[in-house]
């Protein structure tokens, strides 16, 4: 069996669907562009996340568009399900790749988002900065497959965040994960690694210049320790500029 033809098979839990092609992008996960019987496109992404941590996510997606955010949420399969097979389906988003003009706009929406999920609750299996300074696991984190001098250099940069307030978080904002519309919507994509944190993490893609440096490296702590397994190369490049500066 082809690749296109078992990923067509999984998609039948959402219905009929024709594998277009893969799409680049997908560091963590494959990302296909696949096309509905009603010829409309969609997205379809294979996930490592539980049912009840892509619920958990998309009620968050619900809660960003009701504050004026564009979202491009998970669509529910016919069985009521998020998740099916190792996949997620969404809207696919034809447009422009963002600029740092685009990005800066999301400012006041964000800022909404905040407010309205002061209590939000951990996403199932998730764990934020500062749950990790004694923990050792959450989403893609597993701090026991680390080195130890890297742990330390991880927990020692979140350190600085014990006192902050904490709110849901998009988790991966970057201008990749931002796309203009064709009609002028921007709409924000990719909630795979959305969480309850500090908005620290959000705000670095938003002013990455303008980052103090305490915060700046708890930032590159977390990029660290979030891709050790996930993207191993690019993780250990991370932490040699980690070493560097908590030394």
């Amino acid at each position: 069996m082809s690749e296109a033809q078992d990923l067509a098979e999984r998609l039948a839990a959402w219905g009929t669907y024709h594998v277009e092609r893969p799409l680049l992008g997908g560091h963590r996960n494959r990302v296909y562009l696949v096309r509905a019987a009603d010829d409309t496109l969609w997205i379809a992404k294979t996930t490592r996340r539980s049912e009840a941590a892509l619920a958990r996510a998309h009620h968050l997606q619900c809660q960003a568009a009701e504050v004026g955010l564009g979202v491009a949420a998970y669509r529910k399969s016919d069985a009521g399900l998020f998740g099916l097979g190792g996949l997620t389906v969404e809207p696919f988003i034809e447009g422009q790749p963002s600029t740092a003009t685009d990005m800066a706009g999301l400012r006041a929406g964000l800022a909404k988002l905040r407010q309205a999920t002061a209590s939000w609750r951990h996403r199932p299996g998730f764990a934020g900065a500062a749950d990790l300074l004694s923990g050792t696991h959450g989403g893609d984190i597993n701090l026991s497959a680390m080195p130890d001098r890297i742990v330390a250099a991880c927990r020692g940069a979140w350190t600085a965040l014990q006192t902050r307030r904490e709110t849901a978080i998009h988790g991966d904002l970057s201008p990749a994960n931002l796309i203009r519309a064709q009609d002028g919507r921007l709409i924000l994509i990719d909630w795979d690694e959305a969480r309850r944190d500090t908005p620290l993490f959000d705000h670095a893609a938003l002013s990455p210049n303008r980052m103090p440096r305490a915060l700046a490296q708890a930032h590159l702590a977390w990029e660290v320790a979030s891709g050790w397994q996930t993207e191993p190369d690019h993780a250990r490049i991370l932490a040699r500029r980690l070493l560097q500066g908590s030394a």
